[in-house]
């Protein structure tokens, strides 16, 4: 029984759900995140290549 929930007329099953749900919640939206922010850093490396291939002087073929 998880203390406390019963005093303020909280039943425990509705607590433990809860917190489930909670969690399973955060780690869906991290999970979501992370992929944005890789999908921007791939973006990002993905630039920087074009950007670094503009710079190069062209080569002289022989």
């Amino acid at each position: 029984m998880a203390i406390g929930t019963e005093l303020v007329g909280v039943p425990t099953w509705a607590t433990v759900t809860l917190s489930i749900v909670v969690l399973a919640g955060g780690w869906f939206w991290g999970a979501s995140v992370d992929y944005r922010y890789n999908a921007v850093v791939a973006e990002r490396a993905g630039e920087m290549e074009r950007e670094a291939a503009d710079a190069r002087p062209a080569r002289a073929e022989a």
